[in-house]
């Protein structure tokens, strides 16, 4: 699938309409619209960041409060013995 149709399946899984989309990742609305329309190439990186955000704010939004999740996974993460940052290196 190319990148103009994965925009398309993305938006549309978000249940956001092209104005609401576009203002939510503060992206141009005519941008988005080339995109949309093949008229210019969205960076793959882009779409990959945006499914992320997406995904990000769902969780977020599904436990509440972010300092609350982070509590919960990222310091899981480190007692479970996964390696800090640079540590070792």
């Amino acid at each position: 699938m190319e990148e103009r149709e994965q925009l398309i399946k993305l938006k549309e899984e978000s249940g956001l309409n092209w104005k609401e989309f576009s203002a939510y990742f503060d992206i141009p609305y005519r941008t988005v619209q080339d995109w949309e329309h093949g008229r210019r190439k969205m960076p793959s990186y882009l779409l990959r960041l945006m499914e992320y955000k997406l995904k990000m704010d769902a969780v977020i939004k599904e436990k509440g409060d972010i300092n609350e999740w982070r509590d919960t996974y990222a310091a899981d993460g480190i007692q479970n013995g996964a390696p800090r940052p640079f540590e070792g290196r």
